[in-house]
């Protein structure tokens, strides 16, 4: 029984394993595919030419043209085109024309980008990018603008608190002057009634005991007298 319950967990775990390296194996090429989508970049491409008529070639390749998209317009009708590893899908593709034009736009538009001759669709994807570039750097410098504005009212905005807070506070101090300047005069103009009361009822007591000893000395002269 023991070794029956060993042989049965051994088995457990190695289906344990085999569980996890699947899975591991599975998240890391979702990471793989997650970072090529990140940082492979897509390359597109552009071109057209009159000639009589109008002919334009639209590329989108990625992950170094293992996967490439065409798109073709010319004489009215449109040709799409999917390859993956250089093999045509049969799927997405439709209007498929073989004429020397055609040809000729595709490798033009394909070929490696180590070539020497000037041409036309050239200048005019060169347009294209440097009217890209111009446009993200308006782009650019308007956010930078922008942020610069919005910074300057920031600092407006709390200069303009700060005054009025140190107002604020300058005007309750003063109040606070005043006030204690009102209750310092109302106090000492107490005190100075109060002290000429006490003057007043003074001099009155003052007056009240001459007038008793003037009594009381006439009182004694006229007892003298009628002795």
């Amino acid at each position: 029984m023991g070794l029956m319950i060993l042989q049965v967990a051994l088995a457990m775990l190695n289906i344990i394993k085999i569980v996890g390296i699947v899975i591991a194996s599975v998240l890391g090429l979702l990471i793989v595919l997650l970072l090529l989508i990140l940082f492979v970049p897509i390359r597109y491409r552009l071109t057209g030419e009159k000639n009589g008529q109008i002919a334009l070639m639209a590329g989108v390749t990625w992950l170094c043209r293992m996967i490439s998209f065409r798109l073709e317009y010319s004489e009215g009708t449109i040709s799409t085109q999917l390859r993956l590893f250089g093999i045509r899908l049969p799927f997405l593709n439709r209007g498929e024309k073989k004429d020397p034009q055609s040809k000729k736009m595709e490798k033009e538009s394909f070929e490696p980008e180590s070539y020497n001759e000037p041409k036309e669709y050239e200048l005019q994807t060169l347009e294209i990018r440097n009217k890209d570039e111009s446009a993200i750097h308006r782009t650019e410098a308007e956010a930078g603008n922008k942020s610069k504005e919005e910074k300057q009212a920031r600092k407006e905005k709390s200069s303009k608190e700060e005054k009025r807070a140190r107002k604020e506070k300058s005007s309750k101090k003063e109040k606070r002057a005043r006030k204690e300047k009102s209750s310092k005069k109302e106090k000492q103009e107490k005190k100075a009634k109060s002290s000429k009361a006490e003057k007043k009822t003074k001099k009155e007591k003052a007056s009240k005991a001459e007038k008793k000893k003037h009594e009381k000395e006439e009182k004694k002269q006229k007892k003298e007298k009628q002795k």
